[in-house]
């Protein structure tokens, strides 16, 4: 098994917030999970709004997602 795929397979549902939980998340979907993100209704992800709040640099997506690549 490729290292790449090493968690191909597994289901993951992501319902945490800010750093953590969603970094460990993305973590594993690269690692081939399926992830599902879970979010606040009508809210979303309140990390995102940050980079407004922070004045951040403009970019074409959100800039703190950017900052995680």
């Amino acid at each position: 098994m490729s290292e790449a795929f090493l968690f191909a397979g597994l289901k993951v549902l992501d319902v945490g917030s800010w750093i953590a939980g969603p970094v460990a998340a993305t973590m594993l979907a690269d690692f081939g999970a399926d992830v599902i993100k879970i979010e606040m209704p009508g809210v979303g992800d309140q990390y995102r709004q940050l980079s407004a709040a922070a004045n951040t640099p403009v970019t074409d997506s959100n800039y703190m997602w950017k900052c995680a690549d």
